[in-house]
C-alpha cells in the first residue's frame, strides 16, 4: 500500500488507533461531567443532564482531534468528495427507509432472543441508556427535546460520518485495503450502538455509498434523515411507552408479529440483493484516493 500512501502525505500523520483513543477519552471525560451534572441537578433534571452530556461528548471530541487534523493538513474538499445535486440527495435519501426497517426488525429479534435466554442482560443492554430518546414530560421537557434534536439529528450524523466514514475508513483503506477497512470501520460503528448488528449493516451500506458516489454528503444526509425519524417517533411514542414497564415495551402481541413477518419478507430480499451487488473488492477506492468519477448505480 505504500505506493498509494506516498501522494497522500496527510494520512501518514494520522493513526487510526490514536483517533479511536481520542474518541474513548472524550467519552470518558464527557461521562465524568455528565455524572457531576446528574448529581448536582435535581432528579427531575436527569433527562436534561443526559441531553447536555451527549452534546458535551461531541464538542470535547472535536476539540480533542482538531490539533491532530490540523497538523495533518488533509484536504477536506477531497475528503468530502463530490457535492451532490438536490435530486441526487433526494434519490439516495430513500435508502433511509429500508435501513430503518432492517434496523427495527434486527433490534426486535435481538431483544426477544436475549429476553428469553438472558432476560436480565437483555433489559440492561437495551434499556439502560435512554439519552437519545426525547423527553415528553417533566421539568424542562421542551429544552430537553431541543437539545436531543441538536445532538441526535445534527451533531451525531455529521461527527460520526466525518470520523468513521471519512477519516477511519480512508486511513484503514490505506493500511489494509478497502474491503477490510469497510468491515472494520462498520464493526466499530456497530459497537457504538445498542443495536450492534443493525449498526454494523448501517455502517456497511453508508461506507459503500460513500465509495460508490464519491461523496460524504450522501451518508451524512441519510444519517440525518434516519436520526430525524427516530427523534420524531420518540416524541410521538414516548408518552405511550412511559405507561409501561421497560421490559414490556418490546414484548409483542399477535398483530406485532404479523408486522414483523411482513417487514422481514420485504427487507430480507433487499438486504441479500444489496450485499450481492455491493461486495467490496480491492479495486474500490475511497474518495480521497480515487481519481475516477462517481459510479451511477
Amino acid at each position: 500500500m505504500q505506493d498509494e500512501l506516498t501522494p497522500f502525505i496527510p494520512f501518514e500523520k494520522l493513526r487510526g488507533r490514536t483517533l479511536v483513543c481520542c474518541f474513548f477519552l472524550s467519552a470518558f471525560l464527557s461521562g465524568g461531567i455528565h455524572f457531576v451534572l446528574h448529581l448536582a441537578w435535581s432528579d427531575n433534571s436527569q433527562n436534561l443532564s443526559d441531553a447536555v452530556g451527549g452534546i458535551l461528548f461531541h464538542v470535547i471530541f472535536v476539540i480533542c482531534i482538531s490539533p491532530i487534523l490540523l497538523r495533518s493538513r488533509l484536504s477536506y474538499k477531497q475528503l468530502f468528495g463530490v457535492y451532490p445535486t438536490w435530486s441526487m440527495l433526494g434519490r439516495y435519501s430513500l435508502w433511509t427507509f429500508p435501513l430503518i426497517i432492517f434496523s427495527t426488525i434486527i433490534l426486535y429479534l435481538q431483544y426477544l432472543t436475549l429476553h428469553y435466554l438472558i432476560p436480565e442482560f437483555a433489559d440492561w443492554w437495551f434499556f439502560t441508556d435512554n439519552s437519545s430518546i426525547p423527553n415528553s414530560a417533566g421539568e424542562g421537557y421542551a429544552l430537553v427535546n431541543v437539545l436531543v434534536f441538536i445532538d441526535l439529528v445534527l451533531f451525531v450524523p455529521i461527527v460520526e460520518e466525518f470520523f468513521v466514514r471519512g477519516i477511519l475508513l480512508t486511513r484503514w483503506s490505506i493500511k489494509w485495503g478497502t474491503p477490510k477497512a469497510i468491515l472494520v470501520s462498520s464493526l466499530f460503528f456497530g459497537i457504538l450502538h445498542v443495536d450492534v448488528i443493525g449498526g454494523f449493516f448501517f455502517g456497511y451500506v453508508l461506507s459503500t455509498l460513500y465509495i460508490r458516489t464519491k461523496s460524504l454528503f450522501i451518508p451524512i444526509c441519510i444519517h440525518i434523515l434516519n436520526n430525524l425519524i427516530v427523534w420524531v417517533i420518540g416524541v410521538i411514542l414516548k408518552p405511550l411507552d412511559e405507561t409501561l414497564p421497560d421490559n414490556e415495551q418490546f414484548l409483542m402481541e399477535g398483530s406485532d408479529w404479523v408486522l414483523l413477518t411482513l417487514g422481514s419478507v420485504i427487507i430480507i430480499p433487499w438486504t441479500i440483493n444489496f450485499i450481492r451487488r455491493n461486495l467490496p473488492n480491492k479495486e474500490w477506492r475511497v474518495p480521497y484516493l480515487a481519481k475516477t468519477v462517481p459510479l451511477n448505480n
